[in-house]
């Protein structure tokens, strides 16, 4: 009874005991931490990369004097890809997503009126990743265009409450969207088949939230030659003279 008296009044350990009794929930809440943390910079970096992709294609180009204008070329191109590619620091953008580049013009039709359509288009990395398809949104090239297949938004690209459209007839806009599926530190976070509750039903993630859709608009400030080469009976806008591999949609 002695003993039990001593066991029964003995202090010492309590806070180990406290700590134990507390370690998964402080680690629940800290692993959710970081995984929040790395999603929301994932989130800012594939952003600013986005409006910094279409900011440097809507200033690129050779400057020839010689020219009807700034002539865009398709290494210019490349290089911005590339250059997006570097800045994304590590997320494998090209391996996890795809960057899709549209310039957004505007033309007369046979009606004499103005009317919207996507004169080219590039893109760089995988049409899909982990079965989600990265086909552009608003619209693939020559939409719009006389006897081509029509705009999705006739008015010009982007989400409701949020086109962008080219202002005037030999004007372009550059329309970036990158798409891109975000890896998770920690899987157990994420809602899938296979783990729908989380830990503790309560830190958990969404699993759409992993699939980003960027999105940003750029007007072309210098007078680009929007007319450039002709291919079959199109004018491509794009030039090619070093022979360089175009970074076409498929």
């Amino acid at each position: 009874m002695a003993h039990i008296k001593t066991l029964i009044n003995d202090e010492s350990g309590l806070a180990l005991l406290e700590f134990t009794l507390s370690l998964p929930f402080i680690l629940a809440i800290g692993i959710y931490g970081i995984e929040l943390a790395n999603l929301a910079n994932t989130s800012r970096k594939i952003s600013q990369v986005t409006m910094s992709v279409a900011d440097n294609i809507s200033r690129i180009g050779l400057d020839d004097s010689l020219a009807s204008g700034v002539q865009l070329r398709e290494v210019d191109i490349n290089d911005a890809l590339y250059g997006g590619n570097l800045e994304a620091n590590g997320l494998n953008v090209t391996t996890q997503g795809r960057i899709v580049i549209s310039s957004l013009e505007a033309y007369t039709n046979s009606s004499n009126q103005t009317q919207q359509y996507i004169h080219w288009q590039r893109c760089s990395g995988v049409a899909a990743y982990n079965g989600d398809s990265f086909a552009p949104k608003y619209g693939v090239q020559w939409n719009g265009y006389t006897g081509k297949p029509a705009l999705p938004n006739p008015a010009g690209m982007g989400p409701t409450g949020a086109v962008v459209s080219a202002p005037t007839v030999g004007s372009a806009v550059i329309y970036v969207e990158i798409f891109y599926d975000y890896k998770p530190i920690f899987p157990l976070l994420w809602d899938s088949p296979g783990n729908a509750s989380g830990i503790f039903g309560v830190f958990k993630f969404d699993s759409s939230t992993a699939k980003m859709h960027y999105t940003a608009a750029y007007i072309v400030r210098d007078s680009r030659d929007l007319t450039g080469p002709t291919v079959n009976n199109l004018p491509n806008e794009i030039y090619n003279t070093e022979g360089v591999t175009s970074a076409v949609c498929t």
